[in-house]
């Protein structure tokens, strides 16, 4: 069988098909080790149930409520500038009461909504979100979460030490309590 002498030599073909395949799985590693790793907890005190995002780099963000169930998601998105991706939908009988969405491009910093309103997080990294029927409630609080760790027992004494989420846990509602 002749070859064409324009094409190039199989070895050459193969040579750079390799290196094509080793750079591609290069930059795909090097994405992935910039976007920040986000951890993810979440669970109940008493009759609150909670989400709390914390990373390695100093971000932290805490969602309480009083829904029954919660949904998670979690992605990788851009390809220019790479950013974590969280996402959640709180429930209540299987119906959606409201939705929320963190977007952190380093574990410091992060773009937030609650039904589609933004929210500027040197206001505050507590959200407490309740509900009366289909309509939500959002309170925003500034709080120290600094040493609070993304573990059940710490979320707790958190919890505890402060009023209004103390109040939350026990089933007083917002209008209820004096503050």
């Amino acid at each position: 069988m002749e070859r064409d002498r324009h094409s190039p030599p199989t070895w050459l073909s193969l040579l750079l098909l390799a290196l094509v395949a080793t750079f591609v799985t290069f930059l795909s590693s090097a994405m992935r080790a910039r976007v920040p790793e986000l951890v993810e907890t979440d669970g109940t005190v008493g009759q609150a149930g909670y989400v709390y995002y914390s990373s390695a780099r100093g971000l932290r963000l805490m969602i309480w409520h009083d829904a029954a169930e919660v949904a998670l998601n979690t992605e990788v998105s851009g390809s220019q500038q790479p950013a974590r991706w969280l996402s959640g939908r709180a429930m209540a009988g299987g119906q959606p009461l409201f939705d929320w969405e963190i977007e952190t491009p380093d574990g410091q910093t992060a773009r937030f909504r609650i039904d589609g309103t933004a929210y500027d997080l040197s206001q505050g990294t507590v959200f407490l979100v309740r509900s009366e029927g289909r309509q939500i409630e959002v309170e925003q609080l500034q709080r120290d979460l600094s040493s609070t760790q993304p573990d059940p027992e710490t979320v707790a004494l958190f919890a505890a030490s402060d009023a209004i989420l103390s109040d939350l846990a026990r089933g007083i509602t917002y209008r209820e309590a004096r503050y």
